[in-house]
């Protein structure tokens, strides 16, 4: 009777555990999911980043790629733009950032660390028509 309850309970734990491993695998599939709508993302993320978003120069984007980034692989698109550095209007020059996206949506911009030497930019013309 003793074996019994033993089995019992421990058949009753593995059903746990292999629902919480669905669970988490389904989590991470979701995370990567392909960023359809990254360059709205990108616009909307910089019209709060920078301090005056007006009048980007030089704006281009890479296609998403699928990338190991620490220990997870996500979807990540390279960004290059000249934004102004001061209120006075004056120009920072030319930047590389790496944007990640999580779950289809943008999580964060980082510097790209190499990651980007062999991007193919396409030019990003929507980042020059944002506005305060």
């Amino acid at each position: 009777m003793r074996w019994l309850a033993l089995v019992l309970a421990l058949s009753l734990a593995g059903c746990g555990g292999s629902s919480g491993f669905a669970a988490r695998n389904a989590a991470e599939e979701e995370a990567k999911l392909y960023p359809a709508n990254y360059k709205s993302d990108i616009v909307a993320f910089l019209r709060t980043y920078l301090n005056d978003p007006s009048n980007i120069r030089d704006a281009a984007v890479s296609e998403p790629s699928f990338q190991q980034i620490g220990p997870e692989s996500r979807y990540v698109a390279c960004l290059r733009f000249n934004a102004k550095a001061t209120s006075g209007g004056a120009y920072s020059g030319v930047k590389d950032n790496l944007v990640i996206f999580v779950a289809g949506k943008l999580d964060r911009m980082v510097p790209p660390q190499d990651r980007c030497t062999a991007a193919i930019y396409q030019p990003f013309p929507e980042l020059g028509r944002l506005a305060r």
